[in-house]
């Protein structure tokens, strides 16, 4: 017998998803937000760089320059907080770190035309 437990359904915002598709490094972090937010027990300090870090989870490898990424993640972050404003992640006050806590990206109803990118 294995020890191994499927892992459950990680709720997401489909409508989100569709609006994402066409910039897939917003998509996976956003998708990777989805689910360590749902995961979360209590706020996680997730550290940017390193085996374990963001880059390594979410394959960002063509932001290895440390500025770069944060740029990248501050711009990425306010995208998604557009159309998830309870979004609990923001980077730690040392830019090192992502901080996440428990959080679900199933959003309440909303008129269909709500659901667009800044320019």
């Amino acid at each position: 017998m294995s020890s191994l437990h499927p892992i459950p359904p990680v709720p997401t915002d489909l409508e989100a998803v569709k609006v994402l598709t066409g910039s897939p490094g917003l998509l996976d972090l956003f998708m990777w937000l989805s689910y360590r937010c749902f995961v979360a027990k209590g706020e996680e300090s997730i550290p940017l760089f390193g085996a374990y870090g963001v880059v390594a989870q979410i394959g960002t490898v063509e932001y290895t320059r440390p500025r770069r990424l944060r740029d990248r993640l501050e711009k990425w972050l306010h995208t998604i907080r557009v159309l998830w404003p309870e979004c609990p992640a923001r980077l730690s006050q040392d830019g090192e770190r992502l901080i996440v806590a428990p959080g679900t990206a199933v959003l309440a109803s909303r008129p269909q035309n709500d659901l667009s990118l800044p320019s």
